[in-house]
């Protein structure tokens, strides 16, 4: 689909306000008002400007008309925070009169665009049209932040709405998901309840589901399952989850409080019940530069005494940042664990369960051919497990260092092939602790 013109005029006065050029930004979010799809923001954009510039009656007319205007919720409650800055710097006399008639200032009627300007609008006009053109095949790339068409910005903020990098933005209200499958083999699978290995060799399949669904204004219902099934060595491990999330703006953060519910088997006997209390942070800082920070409170409960010493709390706090290089995409992750475990069984049996953990994790992406992406990843992770009551000393120590790399070709708008490796190195002061093992799988993924 192409851009339309309305579309590129708004992102030519979303570049002028950037630049501090607040008459010529003027210029084109009067242009973008006439039509009615972006009227609402425009006039917002434009109260931000008459802001900027001292003028807080016409600040107060622009905020008063965007608050008026059906349309988007969060700008209206955008445009009533400003009119309540705004109006102590406005006499009452003046308030009484803008509420009373909401139409445009005399002198904004006339010569929308000035003569001067029209040459430079049609050049920064064009430039933008090509630059989406030749962007059109390219998938888009997703901030991690949000996926909604307008970045709604803070209270002194432009509303960005940017210009499409290929296929529209999704509808608002639309369910997302996807599945995946995979077959795969591992060269040391798994204790999952002992966070050890087993030594056995082993080839499996798994099978990866999740779904998002609105169903009211922010609000998200939350569901995925995931299970993973060994040829011969007996961990196959299954779970659900399901839970919903509101997410909300908060000055220049996204906020995202969430409940879920897990509930998993391991070995074909019920394993555990996990509830989990989360609120995720989001912050843009840059030009393709985001922010993230999580923290997770979970409760842990055994459907099996077998794994009563697991049952306890754990607490995780994540900072992640995601910024665009000349060569690709980069993540770093810090992650910060620590549990608080039962650890009730007999020192000959288990060791505790009670690590405290940090977790560093680096992560690059990069598209090197039309719909082939390569991913690599390198982590470091230290656990300080407790001494179970009774244990000798000392207590397992453990440094873990993992590197992956994964390959994937788009074969069309929902469907992804691709083949993933995973090394695991981790050294223990505890023998039987250490191990080395490596995981390779092919798999698709198909979205929705």
């Amino acid at each position: 689909a192409g851009v339309s013109g309305s579309h590129i005029e708004y992102n030519i006065g979303v570049t002028y306000y950037k630049l501090g050029k607040y008459e010529q930004a003027k210029e084109y979010f009067l242009l973008v008002a006439k039509d009615d799809k972006y009227s609402q923001v425009a006039h917002y954009n434009l109260g931000l400007i008459s802001r900027r510039l001292k003028d807080f009656t016409k600040a107060l007319y622009w905020f008063k008309k965007a608050s008026a205007k059906k349309g988007q919720n969060a700008i209206s409650k955008l445009a009533n925070k400003m009119i309540k800055k705004v109006s102590s710097e406005v006499d009452p006399a003046t308030i009484r009169r803008i509420a009373a008639s909401i139409e445009t200032p005399a002198e904004d009627q006339n010569n929308l665009m000035p003569v001067n300007s029209r040459r430079m609008y049609s050049g920064l006009k064009d430039s933008i049209s090509r630059k989406a053109s030749n962007q059109s095949s390219a998938s888009s790339y997703n901030d991690p932040a949000t996926s909604d068409e307008v970045s709604r910005g803070s209270a002194d903020e432009v509303e960005v709405i940017q210009v499409p990098r290929g296929k529209a933005a999704p509808k608002k209200g639309k369910p997302r998901g996807g599945i995946q499958f995979a077959i795969g083999t591992d060269d040391n699978v798994d204790f999952v309840a002992t966070d050890n290995t087993t030594a056995l060799d082993d080839t499996y399949t798994e099978i990866f589901g999740y779904v998002s669904v609105p169903f009211a204004t922010n609000w998200k219902a939350l569901a995925n399952f995931y299970t993973q099934r060994f040829s011969d060595a007996d961990q196959d491990y299954r779970s659900f989850t399901g839970g919903v999330n509101y997410r909300h703006r908060v000055g220049s953060w996204w906020l995202t409080p969430q409940v879920d519910f897990t509930t998993s088997s391991l070995a074909s006997d019920s394993y555990q019940k996990v509830t989990n209390y989360a609120l995720t942070g989001t912050k843009k800082v840059g030009a393709g530069k985001w922010l993230i920070i999580r923290y997770r409170y979970s409760d842990i409960s055994s459907e099996n005494t077998l794994y009563s010493y697991e049952e306890g709390s754990r607490n995780q706090f994540r900072v992640s940042y995601y910024t665009r290089v000349a060569f690709g995409k980069l993540r770093f992750q810090y992650q910060f664990e620590n549990n608080d475990r039962d650890d009730n069984l007999a020192a000959s049996t288990v060791t505790s369960a009670s690590p405290t953990r940090h977790d560093f994790k680096v992560k690059l992406t990069r598209k090197f051919a039309d719909n082939w992406t390569w991913g690599g990843e390198l982590g470091y992770r230290t656990s300080e497990y407790e001494l179970v009551s009774g244990q000798a000393s000392p207590a397992r120590d453990d440094d873990r260092f993992r590197a992956s790399l994964d390959l994937t070709r788009k074969m069309n708008k929902q469907w992804r092939i691709g083949a993933a490796y995973k090394f695991t190195d981790n050294d223990s002061n505890l023998a039987a602790s250490a191990y080395e093992k490596n995981d390779f799988q092919i798999y698709t993924l198909w979205t929705f």
